[in-house]
């Protein structure tokens, strides 16, 4: 599924945003024995709007349901987490829309290096 979002503030040259997105748990899927461990991951905010495709948090094969936890790296961001349904197929999913009332997860900050997320490039 997509999942997007439109950030009101400055531009997009005054501040630089980013989300962190992290699962709370492993994705297990029961059909293929296939284990997804998390990882975080940085989606850069351009121009006040961002793009991002994460997995169902629930479905048939999977053993349990799973949460994402969001971190916006931004001035007055917020933390919390989502619940992305299955079921919706390639449809296109409002961010905030998708909160759940599970608890947050503290994210690890990523370490970033030119390999690894680069500002310049959208």
């Amino acid at each position: 599924m997509t999942i997007q979002a439109r950030f009101l503030w400055g531009t997009a040259d005054t501040y630089r945003a980013s989300l962190l997105v992290r699962a709370n748990a492993p994705l297990v899927d029961t059909k293929e024995g296939l284990v997804v461990l998390p990882q975080t991951a940085r989606v850069p905010i351009w121009d006040g709007k961002l793009t991002m495709t994460l997995p169902a948090s629930n479905g048939p094969t999977l053993a349990t349901p799973i949460y994402y936890s969001v971190w916006e790296v931004m001035p007055s961001g917020r933390t919390f987490t989502i619940r992305v349904p299955s079921g919706v197929g390639d449809t296109v999913q409002q961010l905030h829309a998708l909160e759940a009332d599970e608890p947050y997860q503290q994210i690890p900050v990523p370490r970033l290096n030119s390999h690894t997320y680069n500002w310049m490039n959208r």
